[in-house]
Formats: structure tokens, C-alpha cells, sequence
């Protein structure tokens, strides 16, 4: 070293004596820290009165996008539970910055001296490690907190961030006390230095910050200061405290849920109330954060649930169209411009009646908040961007599961073409699939209560025949759909039906699927003439269906009048819910009130009866718009006699038949809109 130079060495204890004392004084001169008073104290003290603006100056790096509403809330909850205790429960969506705000806030909190024993839990000791290095890269990194702070940063960056170091460093010849585990940070004791030089006791000497996994070592947390005061943490914010197999274990759940309530609550010790915070996004129905938010099942913990889309786009018909448009361009390798392309497009009418809570909020190519949350609904799916996002998750619950065998057995004795003596509609729906399978059908006659017989269904122009030959040109098609299904229409106006008692009976409605060629089904409409009503329809998800807006002309249960950019209508149905009810009327059998039956054979129905149980109900719970399914289908299963079954229960809601209360029989008045209004 250097200094040596300046030192005769020899053998004599006085030499020695003064070289040992040289060495000591230089150690000394080396871990004592020298600091002034801060940059700008005004300023300091400016910021520390308002969160929000202090994490943007001093973190403006971790938080580039501008607050939300939502965020400033969400802050203010912090400082309210920071000044006036008590606990709050606050699921956001995922990825709206609340890990890091928390972060943020509790460096801020010990800075500020709002807490002198902050508890950071997380969901995992892994998690836990990377909060507290976090706080301390900031600490020991961040130049304006440095500035500002320099009775705690100055030692901190004097030590380097090496632990071993700061055992022994002094700050103007008095030791700091300065702690850096990897769990633990005990801030130094050290006096702020006002202008001109006056030393006052810094209002965060020795704040602890402590972090841990949920199922670590919580219980008991302590720390003795340097005068011998025992404190305890004061301050919790437990931050995201469950995983995803967590979330979908109640036992696990259970247990969390306990911690948060018994060891986290305790923390504080005797005397004096811990305040708790736990930010978090619900994962699976029932879990820990759908628990704590529920107001009416923990009303200590004041929960609030924040959705991205506080209300959803009105044109959702439009918004699959972006969707087919961006999945074009994903498979081109186009970085997203041709969705960007048609949003900017459209924008006017995509964004007609959706806000979200955060409209900055756009990832890499998106334009604004509202196409990238649309993004996402089409990406994650229903039940990922319910839970991910609105904070709603759809829930498995234990489904119907019907069976081939179990249609079979609703057969009757009952002959083909005859209906219930009180039948109140009889209705025909038809499904197009003409290059394929061609065009399945299905009749059904509905009386009380929606209870239904199956008097015949059928495939033109028959079993395993395509409508349109391989090769054939889209007006070929054309051609040949509208003659066959003018066939069928003629076919249908020769039946003849008769009721239980021998009495004549009619078709009352046929319903063609508009899904597959809309325009040809649209003059086939307005072109027949037949002795009963004829009606373009089409199905839609749950996920898709909206029976508001200005373009629904009327609305019933499950199914409504819908008109298109060139006014012209069809009846548009929820095909999910009213599968659900197609699967309960079979289970029930035909005997029982809202059941259905199926005319006796021949034919044999077992391809029938393959095709009503081809599709499982597997997720069914709330959503953004209602009641949300999912359906599976079964290896090998052809759906198209369950679509026509659907379509027909589609009618018989059209007409005000409903699985409740009672309806008038034939010739009657019905609660729906007459069916005229359909013409087109």
C-alpha cells in the first residue's frame, strides 16, 4: 500500500506499535462515510406528501406509462391503510404494475418513516428474494434517491452493497447499524444533515423491510435496534400470496387464507393493530383472492375487484372480423399491421361502447388499450381472459354428462309426424353443410312448458351425399343450395302432420342456417312461397352473443331479431345456453315437464342419439356478458342433428315458449313478436 512508504519499518516494538496504528487509522478513515444534506430537501419533501407523483420522479424508470384512474385508487388505498390502519383486499388485472407500486410504496413508507417494520409477503420465498432485490438495486443504483436520500444511499453505495462491509462502517465516526441479508434490510442510523450542517434524526433510521414467502418462516418476526427497543412489523403487504396450484387446491387455499388471517395479522404483536394489504388477481373460481375480495365472506378486508374492460364492445360481430384479419396477419409474419390496419379502419364502430380502465395500456403493436385487451380476449380465450384480466373466472362445476344411451331411451311409441294434442308451434330448422354432409334437418313440436317431441329429422339429399359436387364454383353452389333447399321446402308443405288425437296440424316456422352462405339463404327467404313462415338464422357462442345495440330490432329469451348493414334480419340465438337446456330436456325424458321425446322407430336413432350427445359441457359460470359456457366435443362426433334440435328450441323461445309457467295452445295469443316481423 501506498501509505507503507511513508514508515520505517525495523525491528523495534515502537515502530511497530506505530505501524499498527497508521493501518488502524486508515482502516478507520475507510469505512467511516462522509454525506451532506440533501440535493434538493424541498423538493423531497414535496413528494414524500404525494405517492403517486413520488413513485414517478423517483422511479420514473419502473413506471413509464401514465397513472390509470384505477392506479391512483389503488395508491390511495395504500396511504389510507398507511395512515389510518385497518385492511384492504384489491384484485387488479394481471400485469397492471401492482407488484411494482407496492415495491415502490413500501420503499417510499420506510423512507417517509410511515412504517418502521414493513412485512413484504409474496406468494414464494423465489418471489420474496427478488422483491428485497429490488428495493435494494434502487437503494444502491437509483441516482435521484441517492440525491435525495443521502443519509441512507451514501453508506449504502459507500459499502458497495456488500454485506461483510457494512458490519463495521461508521458514518461520521458512529456506527450505522446497517443490515443486508437476503431476506432482511435494516436501513442505517443515521442523522439527516439540514442546510447549513444541522444534524436531526432521520425519520428512517433502522426501518426494517423483510421479505418472505407466504408458507416461510413468518411467525415471530422481530428486530431488536441498536438501544435495545424491540420492534415488530407494523405494515404488511402481501402481494400476490398464491400461485396457480394454489389457486386451484382448496386445501391450499385454506391454508393462505389462515396465514393472512392468524400469523400476518399477529405480526404486530400486543398492543398495537397491524395494517395489511394484499394485492392480488383472482386465478380460479373460489380461490384465495376471490375469498378475501368477497365482501360478504371477509368484509374486514373492504375487497374491490377491478376488471380491464369495464364495459365490452357493443359490435362484437365486427370484432371477429378483426379477429379472422389478425390471425391472417399473424400467419403472414406481419408484426400486426394488418390488424392495426383494419382497427384504424374501423375504430369508430370497434370501440363503439367499450372503456377499459387503463387506455395506455397497449403492448408492442396495439394502438390503444381497447385493441389490445380485444387482442387478448381472442388469445387467452373466455376462460383465460376472464381470470387473467376481468378478475371474473369461470368456474368447473360438475356438468351435465348425456349419453347416446340416454337419448335413445326418450323414444316413444309414438308414430313419425304426429305431434302433442296441445302443441303450441311446430318448427323445422335446417343446417347447411352442402359441400360435405349436405343439408341436416330436424322437426319438433313444443307444447307446456317447453316440452318438445322430435316428430323427424332427416338429411338431404341423403346419408353420406354432398350437396355440391367436388370442384363445383361458388355460383354452382349457389345454384344448387337454393334448389335444395326449395326441394326441401316443397317436401315439408306436402307433410302431412296430425296431433295425438287425430286433429290436422301445420308447420308453423322454418329456420335455414345463415352461418354458411348467407346471401343464398337470404333469397331463398325472400323468394319462397310455402304455407308456413321461413326465417334466416344463425347461432352464436355465449362468448359472442349480444342481444343489445341498436341494430336488435327485438329480443327474447336466448334468441333475438338482429338486422345487418343492408337492413336485412335474422333471428341471431344463444346456441350455448340453449344447448345446455337441448342436454336437460333429454335427461329429463319425454314424460316429464319441460323433457322431450322422439318418434318411434324406424329408422333406428342411433346416429340421432350420436349426434345430441356429441358435445360435453365442461366450464359453465359468469362472465363479462352473463352466463358463459364451454363445450368439448367428443372424439369422432358430428354435432349437425344437435345444431338442428337447437336451432328448433331457437324458434320455440322465438314464440314466447319457455321452460316456465304456462302457454297458450294453438291459435292463440303468444307472448313473442309475431313471427312476421321477421321478413326480410
Amino acid at each position: 500500500m501506498n501509505w507503507l512508504k511513508d514508515i520505517k519499518i525495523n525491528k523495534t516494538e515502537k515502530r511497530k506499535v506505530q505501524v499498527l496504528r497508521a493501518v488502524r487509522k486508515h482502516r478507520d478513515a475507510a469505512r467511516n462515510v462522509t454525506y451532506g444534506p440533501p440535493a434538493d430537501l424541498k423538493r423531497r419533501r414535496r413528494y414524500e406528501r404525494n405517492t403517486a407523483r413520488w413513485l414517478k420522479y423517483y422511479l420514473a424508470d419502473t413506471y413509464p406509462l401514465p397513472w390509470s384512474e384505477i392506479h391512483r385508487r389503488y395508491i390511495a388505498d395504500l396511504d389510507y391503510i398507511a395512515d389510518s390502519g385497518g385492511w384492504k383486499a384489491e384484485a387488479l388485472p394481471r400485469g397492471s404494475g401492482k407488484t411494482m407500486i407496492a415495491e415502490g410504496a413500501a420503499l417510499k413508507y420506510l423512507l417517509t418513516g410511515k412504517s418502521r417494520f414493513l412485512a413484504l409477503i409474496l406468494a414464494t420465498d423465489k418471489f420474496a428474494k427478488m422483491a428485497i432485490e429490488d428495493i435494494k438495486t434502487w437503494l444502491l443504483e437509483n441516482e435521484r434517491i441517492n440525491a435525495d436520500y443521502p443519509e441512507i444511499c451514501a453508506v449504502i453505495r459507500h459499502c458497495n452493497g456488500i454485506p461483510q462491509a457494512m458490519r463495521s462502517t461508521t458514518a461520521n465516526g458512529e456506527p450505522v447499524h446497517l443490515k443486508w441479508t437476503a431476506s432482511q434490510l435494516v436501513l442505517p442510523d443515521c442523522p439527516l444533515i439540514m442546510p447549513p450542517g444541522k444534524k436531526v434524526k432521520s425519520q428512517s433510521s433502522n426501518a426494517v423491510i423483510r421479505c418472505e414467502g407466504i408458507t416461510g418462516a413468518i411467525r415471530g418476526m422481530k428486530y431488536v435496534t441498536s438501544s435495545g427497543e424491540t420492534i415488530r412489523p407494523d405494515f404488511a403487504i402481501v402481494d400476490d400470496p398464491q400461485t396457480r396450484e394454489s389457486a386451484r387446491s382448496p386445501e391450499q387455499t385454506r391454508q393462505r387464507l389462515d396465514i393472512i388471517r392468524s400469523d400476518i395479522a399477529g405480526l404486530s404483536g400486543p398492543g398495537k393493530d397491524i395494517r395489511i394489504i394484499v394485492p392480488c388477481t383472482i386465478i380460479e373460481k373460489g380461490d384465495l383472492a376471490d375469498q378475501i375480495t368477497d365482501s360478504e365472506l371477509f368484509p374486514d378486508f373492504l375487497g374491490e375487484r377491478q376488471p380491464f374492460f369495464l364495459h365490452m364492445p357493443e359490435n362484437m360481430e365486427l370484432w371477429e372480423e378483426y379477429n379472422q384479419v389478425r390471425k391472417e396477419g399473424l400467419t403472414k409474419r406481419d408484426k400486426g399491421r394488418m390488424a392495426v390496419e383494419f382497427y384504424r379502419k374501423n375504430k369508430a364502430e370497434l370501440t363503439r361502447g367499450a372503456e377499459v380502465y387503463w387506455i395506455e395500456r397497449k403492448g408492442d403493436t396495439a394502438i390503444d388499450g381497447i385493441q389490445w385487451g380485444m387482442d387478448q380476449y381472442f388469445r387467452l380465450g373466455p376462460k383465460g381472459f376472464a381470470s387473467e384480466l376481468q378478475n371474473r373466472p369461470l368456474g368447473t362445476e360438475e356438468m351435465i354428462s348425456l349419453s347416446s344411451r340416454r337419448v335413445l331411451e326418450c323414444e316413444t311409441n309414438i308414430a313419425k309426424w304426429k305431434c302433442q294434442n296441445n302443441t303450441a308451434a311446430v318448427i323445422i330448422f335446417v343446417d347447411l353443410n352442402p359441400r360435405t354432409v349436405g343439408l341436416f334437418w330436424a322437426a319438433l313440436s313444443f307444447e307446456n312448458q317447453l316440452s318438445a317431441r322430435t316428430i323427424a329429422y332427416g338429411n338431404y339429399p341423403g346419408k353420406n351425399q354432398s350437396l355440391v359436387p367436388e370442384g363445383a364454383s361458388d355460383r354452382q353452389e349457389d345454384a344448387l343450395l337454393f334448389e335444395g333447399l326449395r326441394k326441401l321446402a316443397d317436401a315439408f308443405s306436402k307433410a302431412i302432420i296430425t296431433c295425438d288425437n287425430g286433429q290436422p296440424s301445420k308447420i308453423d316456422l322454418m329456420m335455414i342456417d345463415g352461418g354458411y352462405n348467407f346471401q343464398t339463404v337470404v333469397r331463398f327467404v325472400q323468394s319462397g312461397r310455402f304455407p308456413f313462415q321461413l326465417a334466416v338464422s344463425r347461432g352464436r357462442a355465449s362468448t359472442k352473443y349480444l342481444d343489445t345495440g341498436k341494430d336488435v330490432i327485438k329480443a327474447m329469451q336466448y334468441v333475438h331479431l338482429r338486422k345487418n348493414p343492408s337492413n336485412q334480419r335474422y333471428l341471431s340465438h344463444n346456441s350455448d345456453a340453449l344447448r345446455e337446456i337441448v342436454h336437460k330436456a333429454f335427461m329429463a325424458g319425454p314424460d316429464a315437464p319441460g323433457g322431450i321425446g322422439i318418434h318411434k322407430s324406424p329408422p333406428l336413432h342411433d346416429e340421432f342419439a350420436e349426434s345430441i350427445a356429441s358435445q360435453r359441457l365442461i366450464n359453465k359460470a359468469e362472465g363479462v356478458r352473463g352466463i358463459m359456457y364451454q363445450w368439448t366435443t367428443v372424439p369422432g362426433g358430428q354435432d349437425h342433428l344437435l345444431d338442428c334440435v337447437v336451432g328448433c328450441y331457437a324458434g320455440a323461445h322465438w314464440y314466447g315458449i319457455e321452460n316456465y309457467g304456462t302457454i297458450a295452445a294453438r291459435g292463440k295469443k303468444r307472448r313473442g313478436l309475431k313471427i312476421r316481423a321477421v321478413k326480410i
